[in-house]
């Protein structure tokens, strides 16, 4: 059966809360899911402006024509993507990734000195972290990118002040030889957290060295009920007494914490008291 319109598939594109544009050095660990922690390398390059970020693909073909004159083949002979943004913020991250590393010097002040020689040569890893609607998470990836332009810079008062850049995406064999890859969240509903062994409630008294491995229960667009034990993050607010590994809880030593469990831009948490194991 068809599936119907869903205007819930409809969103703008905003940035995420508490940043959008993330850039680090070439082979840092790259994410592979919507909302799993980014790698600490990761640096936030601050605010961008209100045209937000651009994706250009462009791709040139080749025709074969038959005797008549009519086109029996096409084929995609190049193709490149490219990304568009203006950095607003005059911040050491957003300098080194419009001038390169090796052209910025902070001291211990934090005064700027940057040597302006063309564009940089410094390949890096970027991902843009955009919220649809509902918290929706849209995470592009980009493993190896190159600033190919810089854009005009202006000083006036009418205007802000900022960076821009364009950045090309360059193949990588960690995403199977594409230029990037975007990992979108899928639309649930009824978030429920369970344990991986069956449907039940994770305990919310735990024992010092004891663990327990969450599962999630939720409902998913078009598909109805899944139960999933991975592709899911699981935060603690109190490591050094419930600590979380993966999608696995372990009592650490006596106290309180609150278990999150986000899924796609969804979470649920629950409390968890730990108590010290018997003596003897």
């Amino acid at each position: 059966m068809a599936i119907a319109n869903n205007a819930r598939n409809v969103s703008y594109g905003k940035p995420k809360y508490g940043g959008v544009a993330y850039r680090a050095p070439i082979g840092t660990p790259l994410p592979t899911t919507p909302d799993e922690p980014l790698d600490s390398a990761f640096e936030n390059v601050g605010y961008l402006n209100q045209d937000g970020i651009s994706l250009a693909t462009d791709s040139s073909t080749a025709s074969i024509t038959d005797m008549g004159g009519v086109t029996v083949l096409t084929i995609v002979t190049s193709s490149s993507e490219t990304y568009t943004l203006v950095m607003l913020e005059t911040n050491e991250r957003a300098a080194k990734a419009r001038f390169g590393d090796q052209n910025v010097h902070v001291d211990e002040l934090g005064n700027m000195e940057i040597t302006h020689n063309g564009l940089p040569t410094d390949q890096s890893s970027w991902v843009f972290e955009i919220s649809l609607t509902g918290n929706r998470a849209d995470r592009m990836v980009i493993p190896s990118a190159s600033i190919s332009e810089a854009a005009e810079i202006t000083y006036n008062l009418s205007d802000a002040k900022g960076w821009g850049v364009t950045l090309a995406a360059n193949a990588d064999s960690r995403i199977d030889g594409g230029t990037s890859r975007e990992y979108i969240a899928a639309l649930i509903d009824n978030l429920e957290i369970v344990t991986s062994t069956g449907n039940t409630a994770p305990e919310s008294s735990m024992t010092v060295g004891v663990s327990q491995t969450l599962a999630v229960k939720v409902q998913v667009e078009d598909r109805g009920e899944v139960k999933i034990t991975q592709g899911f993050t699981v935060t603690s607010s109190a490591p050094e007494t419930l600590l979380a590994e993966g999608v696995k809880i372990t009592a650490k030593k006596a106290g309180k914490a609150t278990v999150t469990v986000t899924v796609g831009g969804t979470s649920k948490s629950f409390d968890v008291t730990v108590t010290a194991a018997a003596a003897g």
